[in-house]
């Protein structure tokens, strides 16, 4: 057994009752020296994905699990409601429809459906977006901790991808707040020469925004006449999703 298929069982152990078990019972159960299992333990411990209990010395599953299974819990609602939406728009528009998400603090490509017309962008289930350029990467970083986003933008050096994308600190801040006064985002040629998108935010049950809509494509497609109509599109199916998910905005 390797040193990754080790830890993988330890975690599945621990989470299958009794759901705390100790160095000696996990190392019987699977065959190896408590040394070796103690020392894959610690390194769980440090990461936060086990926990020991001091008044037991046992170990169980830790915070660092729970936050990924309540992403992955929360991913899956928001795409069930979301696919419908998506379907529609992209059947209307012929354009890329997608969910965008917030993990911690990256803004991630959660889900997507391609338009029919042959030319396509490529982005991956799972791409991370820079928090300065790009529908989705700004949107979601408009809508995070404001407190939070400034130490981000503190400590990271913004690459510019683009001649319009933006990597001065203060005019992000800026472009936040007008994201958020009008409630979508507009990207224009900013990752990728020859794109454009459009982004509006998705609230969750507790007014809370972690996720958007996204409609992107070539821009040569995306004449000034569409793009005002697909605004209002964008924005209305990210309203639809987000009453779908719970939320009042009353």
């Amino acid at each position: 057994m390797s040193n990754t298929e080790k830890v993988m069982w330890l975690l599945k152990r621990l989470g299958e009752a009794p759901y705390e078990l100790g160095v000696t019972e996990l190392a019987d159960e699977i065959g190896y020296e408590k040394s070796g299992v103690f020392k894959t333990l610690k390194l769980l411990v440090q990461g936060g994905f086990v926990v020991q209990n001091q008044s037991t010395k046992k170990y169980s599953v830790g915070p660092a699990l729970y936050r990924l299974g309540t992403v992955y819990g929360e991913r899956k609602v928001i795409l069930q409601v979301a696919e419908p939406v998506l379907k529609a728009m992209s059947y209307m528009t012929e354009e890329t429809v997608s969910i965008g998400i917030r993990e911690g603090d990256d803004a991630i490509l959660a889900y997507k459906i391609e338009g029919p017309i042959s030319i396509r962008l490529e982005n991956r289930i799972g791409r991370m977006y820079p928090l300065n350029a790009g529908a989705i990467g700004k949107l979601l970083g408009a809508y995070h901790n404001e407190e939070r986003i400034r130490e981000i933008l503190s400590q990271t050096e913004l690459t510019k991808n683009t001649q319009n994308t933006i990597v001065d600190q203060e005019e992000l801040l800026l472009e936040y707040e007008i994201i958020r006064s009008r409630g979508y985002a507009i990207s224009d040629e900013e990752n990728r020469e020859g794109s454009f998108g459009i982004s509006a935010p998705i609230y969750d049950q507790n007014g809370d925004v972690w996720s958007c809509l996204c409609l992107a494509g070539p821009k040569e497609r995306f004449t000034k006449k569409k793009v005002d109509n697909w605004i209002g599109l964008v924005i209305n199916g990210a309203n639809e999703i987000s009453l779908k998910l719970g939320y009042n905005p009353n």
